[in-house]
Formats: structure tokens, sequence, C-alpha cells
């Protein structure tokens, strides 16, 4: 049996000398898992590769972060709502979330329909901000964070929450232009986007036929082309953004 015994002890040395391959961690297993869920379908790879995009702020979030730890989606329900979950908190990042006036509870562990709550405007006037209005399936269809300090460009993933009704981001400072991915939220009934710095023609949208169209399409200067909006605003020498019925 010498034959016999040398031969394993030789392949046994030889697998020892072969490195092992790494073992991920929790952590990193649960992110690989997630990755594969919203790349490349909602987000591109590229956006995820590097640690300082939205993108990737908001897939560690996810997976590490969030109190609510969703488990990895075995339904299309499940996966619908760690998608949902996944845009609202890039939409947090990429608009600069840390600053704005009110957090509407994002980012805490609670079910992303309830990152929502009442507060007053200036005038004293009670209304619901942030994001709700939840149908059946937990998915989102009222975005509303109007006079809120966003500041950013709009993530082009924002178009795959596509039961959304009412998007109101009036009064920030959005700049950039429209992502033409955006024309997927094909049950918009409301859309402000007035005064903020988005510039460029938002025409792809008008397929949609959205009842409240808004944006800064006022005048011959204007920074949007919107030939769909049924209001078109534009900001006054003082500043103040004044809106006229087309």
């Amino acid at each position: 049996g010498e034959m016999y015994d040398s031969s394993s002890s030789s392949s046994s040395a030889l697998s020892q000398s072969m490195p092992s391959p790494p073992q991920l961690t929790i952590e990193e297993k649960r992110m690989e898992d997630i990755k594969s869920i919203i790349s490349p379908h909602i987000s591109t790879p590229e956006s995820l590769q590097l640690l300082h995009t939205p993108q990737y702020r908001a897939l560690y979030w996810l997976a590490v972060e969030d109190g609510r730890r969703l488990t990895i989606p075995t339904s299309s329900t499940q996966k619908s709502k760690l998608i949902q979950r996944y845009i609202l908190a890039l939409l947090y990042f990429a608009l600069d979330g840390k600053r704005w006036v009110h957090d509407f509870k994002f980012m805490t562990a609670l079910d992303e329909c309830r990152w929502n709550m009442q507060v007053e405007d200036e005038n004293g006037e009670v209304y619901t901000g942030g994001v709700g209005g939840c149908d059946n399936y937990g998915l989102i269809q009222t975005i509303a964070l109007w006079t809120n300090n966003l500041n950013g460009q709009l993530p082009t993933e924002v178009g795959e929450l596509t039961s959304v009704k009412v998007m109101s981001l009036y009064d920030n400072q959005i700049h950039g232009i429209l992502p033409e991915n955006i024309h997927k939220m094909n049950n918009l009934q409301l859309l402000y986007l007035h005064s903020n710095k988005i510039r460029g023609d938002v025409g792809f949208m008008c397929s949609l036929e959205i009842q409240n169209f808004r944006a800064d399409c006022f005048g011959l200067e204007a920074n949007v082309q919107c030939v769909c909006c049924n209001v078109c605003c534009v900001d006054d020498e003082n500043g103040a953004n004044q809106c006229y019925t087309q």
C-alpha cells in the first residue's frame, strides 16, 4: 500500500499549497446578493464599483446599515420592495439628504411607505411630505419633497418607480437635465419640476399626457423646453418663481 500512501500524502501537500478561495463575510455575501438584483437592470455596474457614488452608498446602506435588514427576495413583490427601497435611498444620497430641511424619516428602519410626516410650511399650513400613499403591494404612489433643499441631479433610476402618480419636487436646487428614463413613470398624474435648475427639453414626457405638469418653461429664455406643460414658470427679477397657465 506504499504507492497509495505516498500519492495521497503528496496530493494533500499539493492541496495545502493551493490558496483556498477567499470566504465572503456575511455582509459581503449580502452586498453581492443585493447587487445582483439591482445591477445591471436598475443601476449600471460601473456606478456600483466606485465607493463614493450615490448608487454604491445606497447599496451599502441597504445591505449593511439599514435597520430593516430586508431578506434577499424570493418573490417578485419582495424584489419590487427591495428595489424601491434602494432607489429611495439613492434619491437621498444623490440629492444631499443630510442637508434636507426635513428628513421625512428617510433612512430609518421604518417601511419606506412610512417615510413621511406632517410638517408646517412658512404660512402655517400643515401638509404631509416625504414618500408614501402605498398601494396593496407596498409600492409608493406619492413623492412630495418640495421646498426641502434637495441639491444635485435626479438619478435616472427614479424612472423605475412606475407606481408613482404624484411627484412634486418644486422649489429645490435640482440641476442638470431630466433623465429620459423618467418617461417610464406612466402613472404620473402630477409632475412639478418648477423652481429648480433643471435644463433642457422634456418633450420625451409628453406621450404620458400628465394632467398637471409644471416646469421652468416660461418665456424665450426658459431653462426648460416643454410643449406639454399646462403651467410654465420663471424666476422674476427678485428671484421669486412666477407661474403662468399655458
